[in-house]
């Protein structure tokens, strides 16, 4: 028989009851890009502030936060207006439609154990998602969990009143397929952060490193997207992984952060 989790809507400054699961979807999941002048969200996941001659970071510098902190590690990001020049924009667009088919259901449950911190885990939902007036899948849905699909289960995360989720050691599997389009991406070593809104809904970030073999075997598979683009990430794998550097300064994971918005859900758990 399947049980409706209860979702506990939050007002600012409450935190979850002690064993009670909160429940969100992700309703928008944006890249985080690289804006005029080396600015971009994110955080240093390397722990260097490393410049273009730099080995440990190999050789690509890095980016200032909008608050002026250095060592921003999001090299993917300096990708998109050039991919975006091309038909590249069809990547942004492809992560977006599987979020809005149901394809790419995140979602996120916290659990206050009342040891002073959150279990934090992600797990993949399945069906398909009612998409309200303004494009967006609607607040309340219940939805079944998907098992076929990898997930991640957190360690504790700390909060802040209940209100913001850190979370620094985050790493997460997302095979997709769209039409003819299959995506398999898999985030490592990265950090997770969510703020809830007034409203009730959330807003919130997340990065890490990607494998630079695992993205090329990834352009290698996409048809709709143009000519120019596996070429552009090709050259881009070789100039701009920033992670995990070897002896000789030659990273094999490069950077890669997005921002999401997220809205209250259900989960039935059998």
């Amino acid at each position: 028989m399947r049980r409706l989790l209860p979702l506990l809507v939050l007002a600012v400054g409450c935190a979850p009851a002690p064993g009670e699961p909160e429940v969100a979807v992700v309703q928008t999941l944006t890249l985080l890009r690289e804006d005029e002048g080396g600015v971009s969200m994110g955080w240093d996941l390397d722990g260097i502030v490393s410049d273009e001659a730099d080995p440990a970071g190999c050789f690509v510098a890095d980016l200032t936060h909008p608050d002026g902190s250095p060592g921003i590690d999001n090299a993917f990001g300096g990708l998109l207006p050039a991919l975006e020049a091309t038909q590249g924009a069809a990547l942004g667009a492809l992560i977006q439609r599987a979020v809005d088919s149901g394809e790419l259901l995140l979602i996120l449950e916290l659990t206050d154990q009342g040891d002073g911190c959150l279990d934090f885990n992600v797990v993949r939902g399945a069906g398909e998602p009612a998409i309200g007036g303004h494009g967006k899948i609607l607040p309340g849905q219940t939805y079944d969990i998907d098992p076929t699909q990898p997930g991640f289960d957190g360690p504790c995360a700390a909060t802040d009143n209940g209100n913001v989720v850190r979370l620094d050691s985050f790493g997460m599997r997302l095979p997709l397929k769209i039409f003819d389009e299959s995506i398999d991406l898999t985030m490592v070593d990265g950090r997770f952060e969510m703020h809830r809104r007034d409203d009730g809904s959330y807003r919130g970030i997340f990065a890490g490193g990607v494998s630079t073999a695992e993205i090329r075997a990834n352009m290698a598979t996409l048809d709709g997207i143009g000519e120019e683009v596996p070429l552009l990430i090709e050259t881009a794998m070789d100039n701009r992984a920033d992670l995990l550097p070897d002896a000789n300064g030659f990273c094999s994971r490069i950077s890669v952060g997005f921002t999401f918005e997220a809205v209250s859900a259900y989960l039935f758990e059998e």
